[in-house]
């Protein structure tokens, strides 16, 4: 079958109307489009930092290192999130957004103090190994566990 811009259409306007014809079909079809969305999102920070890792020396084994554990953590985190949020719920909604605003404050005056805070040379090291790694694991999945902990406040998943 050769494929032109007509059987594309064809198939486009088969899947839309199989969409419409029934309400639920397009409420899962949502929310499969909104974790995926949510899925690449979280994984680019650690995509990133394994392309970063990777770039400054090679070292055996750090491929498979930096995969598992950014994956296993990546995977825990937004379940332990929402565990998390289930708890906190109650508890911090009556000044959430004071907290929101003090991570904020507290991030930009960190950011502030370290830019003109004078940086030694370091020494090029393995960083997909014991605590460099589970700490890198843990940055770049701290994303995931601020997304559980939402969709526990949100009411979604529940």
């Amino acid at each position: 079958m050769k494929l032109n811009s007509d059987t594309i259409f064809s198939y486009i306007r088969g899947i839309h109307q199989l969409l419409l014809s029934d309400t639920q079909n397009l409420y899962f079809m949502i929310g499969v489009l909104e974790i995926f969305a949510i899925a690449v999102g979280l994984g680019c920070d650690a995509l990133c930092t394994a392309f970063g890792i990777g770039t400054a020396r090679y070292y055996a084994g750090q491929t498979f290192r930096l995969s598992f554990h950014f994956g296993l953590f990546q995977a825990i985190m937004p379940g332990l999130g929402w565990l998390l949020g289930q708890q906190l719920a109650d508890w911090v909604s009556s000044w959430d957004h004071w907290l929101a605003g003090g991570f904020l404050l507290f991030i930009g005056i960190h950011m502030l103090w370290e830019a003109f805070q004078k940086k030694e040379e370091s020494v090029a090291r393995d960083r997909s190994r014991k605590w460099n790694l589970v700490l890198l694991s843990i940055a770049t999945s701290i994303d995931a566990l601020a997304v559980g902990v939402v969709s526990a406040f949100t009411g979604h998943l529940s």
